[in-house]
């Protein structure tokens, strides 16, 4: 076995040199050879739409009311609204309800049209930065159907949340409870009440109906 592979390997020698090419030869230049390829120039912006062809926008607001009364704070219940509606439309206020305003009840239903009760407790553990004392808070929902909501970054209703009052004039979520503490509400306080708001908009795909 050993001496056939030595043979094969080694074949015969070659008559003659292997020739090499003329000298006028042109050698190419590979920074201007010009491939077969088409080169990419960019992308298509014609085919690109900047704008989203519906947003919805997002408003949420409440208020909780700290106990006892003139502090030191432990407690606090309150309420969070939510509403959710599409393209620049707003809902009016049906004031002939006996609804509370603040409810911001509407003629027309919405698919996202919440109302949430909130019950916070002294929070043991966590601590917010230039903030008054945390709470551990559990959100209950009162009325509406939360499976109409778009909100990625709504707060979950079967969690326990850190939210805690700062001074700036913001309520702050300690968010994925790591101690990450953000402003989450505009925020500001008369006496033991803390009222909050916030409203946002982004691009949503909404399926389209079909005609009759």
């Amino acid at each position: 076995m050993i001496a056939w592979v030595w043979w094969a390997c080694a074949g015969t020698e070659m008559d003659s040199d292997p020739e090499l090419p003329p000298e006028e030869s042109a050698i190419v230049d590979p920074d201007t050879d010009v491939s077969s390829f088409p080169v990419e120039s960019g992308l298509d912006t014609d085919s690109i739409e900047v704008e989203p062809e519906h947003v919805v926008t997002v408003r949420q607001w409440g208020e909780w009311n700290r106990t006892p009364a003139g502090g030191p704070h432990e407690a606090f219940t309150g309420t969070l609204w939510v509403q959710e509606y599409y393209d620049g439309w707003r809902p009016e206020v049906d004031t002939d309800t006996d609804v509370d305003s603040d409810a911001a009840d509407t003629d027309l239903p919405l698919e996202c049209d919440l109302e949430v009760g909130l019950t916070g407790v002294l929070s043991v553990s966590a601590t917010c930065d230039g903030c008054e004392p945390a709470f551990e808070v559990s959100l209950a929902l009162i009325s509406g159907e939360p499976s109409g909501c778009r909100d990625p970054q709504a707060l979950a209703l079967d969690e326990v949340h850190r939210l805690a009052y700062s001074p700036e004039g913001q309520v702050q979520l300690d968010y994925g409870d790591i101690g990450l503490w953000l402003p989450w509400y505009q925020a500001t306080t008369d006496g033991d009440r803390v009222d909050f708001e916030w409203e946002g908009t982004f691009g949503v795909a909404l399926e389209e109906e079909e005609e009759p």
